[in-house]
């Protein structure tokens, strides 16, 4: 994706996109404890989305839509097609798989609050 393509879906009022950065960012710490948790440390996914995070830590909303924009979801070989591993005592697959796909989901959701429909 070109910058001026990229600059064209960032939300164009800027001066309000800094209110969900705080959610944005529990959300991005979130997905990236529960992947190194389980066994997912890095690769290029991962570390998009820790650029997202350390983006996000300095309010810099067009980087860290770049570096989400740079993860594909939804489909064969992309970011959430993983099954992760079971690692903790009273974790099942079910369960973890579950865990996954819904901090996955929930960070597209708040990551996309910063892009322009």
């Amino acid at each position: 994706m070109s910058r001026t393509e990229l600059d064209n879906k960032i939300i164009k009022h800027e001066q309000y996109a800094d209110v969900n950065v705080i959610a944005q960012l529990r959300a991005t710490n979130a997905l990236l404890k529960f992947c190194y948790e389980h066994e997912r440390i890095e690769g290029e996914y991962v570390n998009s989305i820790q650029a997202c995070a350390k983006a996000l830590e300095s309010k810099d909303i067009k980087g860290a839509v770049s570096h989400f924009l740079n993860v594909p979801l939804g489909g064969n070989g992309c970011f959430n097609d993983w099954w992760p591993p079971v690692v903790y005592e009273h974790e099942t697959d079910d369960y973890v798989w579950a865990v996954f796909e819904a901090l996955t989901r929930y960070w597209s959701h708040i990551m996309s609050l910063s892009v322009e429909k």
